[in-house]
C-alpha cells in the first residue's frame, strides 16, 4: 500500500523571534526543525508555545499551532506576539 498526502504548505510571513531560551529548548527546537513537519509535545511550565514561536520564525510560514488550555498553567501562559512579534491581529484563537 502507498499512501500520499500532500503536507498543505502555508505562505511566507515576516516574523522574527525575541526570547532567550535555553539549550534543551534549543535542542528540541533543533530536532523539529530538521524534518519537514513534526510534533512538538512539552510538559505544563516547559514553554512549548515560545518554542513553537521560535520554530515558526525560523520557518518564516504560517502555521497551526494547537495547545491544550486544560493542561497549561494560566500564569505561565504569555502572548505569542510577546515572543514571535507578531502583530496581534495575525493571532487568532478558537476554543475547541
Amino acid at each position: 500500500m502507498t499512501w500520499y498526502s500532500p503536507a498543505p504548505r502555508g505562505h511566507e510571513i515576516a516574523v522574527t523571534f525575541g526570547a532567550t531560551l535555553h539549550e534543551r529548548q534549543v535542542q528540541a527546537i533543533n530536532a523539529v526543525l530538521a524534518h519537514d513537519g513534526g510534533v512538538l509535545v512539552a510538559p505544563p511550565g516547559a514553554v512549548g508555545t515560545v518554542m513553537a514561536c521560535a520554530i515558526i520564525a525560523e520557518r518564516a510560514m504560517s502555521t497551526l499551532v494547537l495547545v491544550d488550555r486544560d493542561a497549561t498553567p494560566p500564569l505561565a501562559v504569555s502572548p505569542p506576539q510577546e515572543h514571535a512579534r507578531l502583530p496581534r491581529a495575525r493571532i487568532r484563537s478558537h476554543p475547541f
